[in-house]
């Protein structure tokens, strides 16, 4: 993705990082947030979006102004829901269904949940055999745009989400609520083995699309979802790919291009993208973490996250890039400095601000 879509989520990462810091001045803080709030509304175009190639930058802009307290009834983000909406219809792209999928369940509209399920659904179909996904996932079939768009168009002429639409029911939905169609997808794909992904039989996946499909999986799963075994192959992802520092790196190399073996390369050697970064090493803690949140709901036996190594080696591996130690020298020799995220400190912010919510 491009630097500017990720430098919208740096409001984002106001919110919780000012928020958990008593020795900040607060007023500062809000000031900081409403010029950001002002900054954002500006660069709004009047059909509704923020200018880029895809339409999750408007989806992240709409998500933030609503985490900095914009109601959902006002112009803009009515604009942009509109945008994202239409768009959402057919939309393939990993980054935008992920974002799309957390704007349209801030919004809280139970006409939207429709989009949410099929979004989520698609995010499903594109993981691969890795556990990752690549830029793009699998389309949807002719039959489904149709029903979305009949879905939409009635809810633009009766201005009221009824109908097809429903309504949201009280408790939290399971699959027993989802709609017909969507059970058959997820029949579909449950038949099917993880999709290898990628162009040419290449695995072209990365820790970045990742971590943003495994968030929407995350906040799909809330609408009822059976999202789990993907966030256990996230999971697994993780674990086997970690780096001796702790730390991970944005993609898995394969050798080879079909079924190639896994290429071990020391943390900060210059080579293909595998050496650990930063935003990198949220992305890998926020797998675990989710696939935690998930395991722990089912109920039985909780896991303890204080005896999970690896979550604890990535808090120390992220723990070079975040303040100062104590001894430095000593702390250094037990952990290698992962990369600093060079040109990139807005995707961090956005990273590091998922992992404090985690």
């Amino acid at each position: 993705m491009t630097r500017t879509f990720f430098t919208l989520s740096t409001f984002c990462g106001f919110l919780l990082l000012a928020g958990s810091s008593r020795a900040a001045d607060e007023k500062q803080i809000q000031r900081a947030i409403d010029n950001g709030v002002l900054a954002l509304k500006g660069l709004q175009s009047r059909e509704g979006t923020w200018r880029h190639t895809h339409i999750g930058a408007t989806a992240l802009a709409g998500l933030t102004l609503l985490e900095c307290g914009e109601s959902p009834k006002s112009d803009c983000i009515k604009k942009a829901a509109q945008s994202v909406r239409g768009s959402s219809v057919g939309l393939t792209h990993t980054y935008s269904i992920s974002l799309a999928i957390m704007f349209l369940d801030k919004l809280g509209d139970p006409a939207d949940i429709p989009l949410i399920e099929s979004l989520t659904v698609r995010l499903l179909a594109g993981q691969n055999a890795r556990g990752g996904w690549t830029y793009y996932c699998p389309a949807i079939g002719a039959d489904e745009v149709r029903r979305l768009t009949r879905l939409l168009k009635q809810r633009n002429e009766l201005k009221a989400g009824v109908g097809d639409l429903g309504k949201r029911k009280p408790g939290r939905r399971t699959v027993k609520d989802l709609s017909p169609e969507i059970k058959q997808q997820l029949r579909l794909i449950n038949r099917l083995a993880p999709a290898r992904g990628g162009r040419g039989g290449m695995i072209r996946d990365d820790n970045s699309n990742t971590q943003f499909a495994t968030l929407g999986l995350w906040v799909g799963r809330r609408h009822g979802l059976p999202v789990n075994q993907a966030l256990a192959r996230v999971d697994a992802r993780f674990r086997q790919s970690q780096k001796p520092s702790g730390g991970w790196g944005y993609v898995l190399w394969e050798q080879k291009m079909r079924g190639g073996p896994l290429v071990t390369v020391p943390d900060g050697q210059p080579n293909d993208g595998v050496a650990s970064t930063a935003a990198m090493t949220c992305a890998g803690l926020l797998g675990l973490a989710i696939n935690h949140g998930a395991v722990n709901e089912v109920g039985g036996k909780k896991r303890n996250l204080k005896k999970d190594r690896s979550l604890n080696a990535g808090l120390l591996a992220l723990s070079t890039a975040i303040g100062l130690p104590k001894d430095p020298r000593r702390f250094m020799q037990l952990v290698p400095k992962i990369q600093r995220s060079n040109g990139t400190a807005y995707y961090f912010l956005w990273s590091v601000e998922r992992v404090g919510v985690a």
